[in-house]
């Protein structure tokens, strides 16, 4: 009781004021003040009409009740509907921040109620709204640019802010009709589909399609999670790393190395990123690991759950002699074991990599003129920090040993 009094005290000085009255969707407006909120397909960073697809808005106006993950004093989820119109929609769990992004400022679609229609079909059809999203503004960018026409889209259009035609394309995907049979296969293999120009368009990472934060204005280190995410480019597994140099968290990390942040987080090498990120992936790992959200691991390290208040947690349920240095180290055989498994299928340094775009200055916004100048060398600090090969990002053998994973150090040699 001691231990958990302890946690609860760290989550009810939690410093995301308004997560539990507006959830996720309060970042709306939070990044589109920062200049970095997705906007035309990344093309903009900022939305003159957030306002209205915003946490506050959906709050106000279509909220049915909070929802929360059992147990938890968070409550951060959102139970909403819309009671009648062509996109009326019974109650259901959602639209989240990254929904509402993607079916709202990155299609230039500021009609909240088709984002909601849009979470509910993904919500009851199976498919991610994250990818979803992406793939259907793509094909807007495609159609503005006249990379695919009315003959691709049964003689129809396809333009920014149609909110019916957003809705129609995702029933399309969902039942693979027409070009929905195309977008269902995701951002990469539609634009193979489409030829060179939609490949130079198609934003992506690995095949994964980029999610609703923009790392040339919230955080070059978020940049980075998205190059060597291992499934992609994802914002959140193992962590949200911009709440390092862009929240100023420290989360209780720095007995484990953590570096102060910088205080340009526009920064990219020479200012300790590639040991920051390790810490952050471990940290995030942690969380992971246990089955815990990690949510509850950004802020101060009286904030916050800690690697050290998981660890206190886990010898008093267990009676086991966990010290938070085991956790850290089960962290890394975790994170090591997931890029292994890549190399196995071929990965390799090749494909740590982020789109064209993410190399040209952002045009509007707070972070004006700011896009990525030096990937490489953050990844080769990145790949110092984990003691793996540079010229590959193959993990050493003698990195693997230390780790007690003799046994994937020598079956590693067969596929490299």
């Amino acid at each position: 009781m001691e231990t958990i009094s302890k946690a609860e005290e760290a989550l009810n000085k939690y410093p995301f004021e308004g997560i539990n009255q507006f959830g996720t969707p309060l970042l709306v407006n939070i990044l589109n003040a920062g200049g970095c909120l997705p906007t035309k397909y990344f093309k903009q960073s900022t939305y003159d009409k957030a306002e209205s697809i915003s946490g506050e808005m959906l709050t106000e106006n279509y909220l049915i009740k909070r929802r929360a993950c059992y147990g938890c004093s968070m409550g951060c989820g959102r139970y909403s509907g819309v009671g009648e119109g062509r996109f009326a929609t019974p109650p259901q769990e959602g639209p989240e921040y990254e929904t509402i992004n993607m079916f709202g400022s990155l299609c230039l679609n500021d009609n909240l109620e088709s984002i909601i229609k849009a979470n509910y079909l993904c919500n009851n059809l199976g498919m991610d709204t994250i990818s979803a999203g992406s793939v259907i503004a793509f094909a807007m960018e495609c159609f503005e640019k006249g990379v695919i026409s009315n003959k691709d889209l049964d003689g129809k259009e396809l333009h920014w802010g149609d909110s019916d035609a957003i809705v129609e394309t995702l029933i399309k995907i969902a039942n693979r009709e027409g070009i929905g049979d195309i977008l269902a296969n995701g951002v990469r293999a539609a634009a193979e589909h489409f030829g060179p120009e939609a490949e130079d368009i198609a934003l992506h990472v690995k095949g994964m399609e980029l999610p609703a934060h923009e790392p040339r204005g919230e955080s070059k280190i978020l940049g980075l999670q998205y190059a060597v995410s291992a499934r992609g480019a994802c914002h959140m597994h193992p962590n949200w790393a911009s709440c390092w140099d862009s929240g100023n968290f420290e989360s209780g990390l720095t007995e484990f190395g953590l570096p102060w942040p910088p205080a340009d987080k526009f920064l990219e090498t020479d200012h300790q990123k590639g040991i920051a990120y390790r810490i952050l992936v471990l940290q995030g790992e942690i969380a992971e690991i246990l089955g815990c959200c990690v949510f509850h691991s950004w802020g101060a390290a009286d904030e916050c759950l800690t690697p050290q208040l998981y660890g206190d947690m886990l010898r008093t349920l267990t009676g086991l002699n966990i010290t938070n240095q085991d956790l850290m180290t089960a962290a890394e055989r975790s994170w090591t074991m997931k890029r292994c498994f890549n190399v196995r299928e071929g990965l390799r340094r090749k494909d740590d990599k982020l789109p064209r775009l993410m190399f040209e200055p952002l045009q509007d916004g707070p972070a004006k003129g700011e896009c990525f100048k030096d990937l490489e060398g953050m990844l080769d600090e990145y790949y110092e920090a984990f003691g793996w090969d540079k010229g590959e990002g193959v993990p050493l053998k003698e990195t693997l040993k230390k780790l007690d994973m003799e046994d994937i150090a020598q079956a590693i040699d067969q596929f490299i």
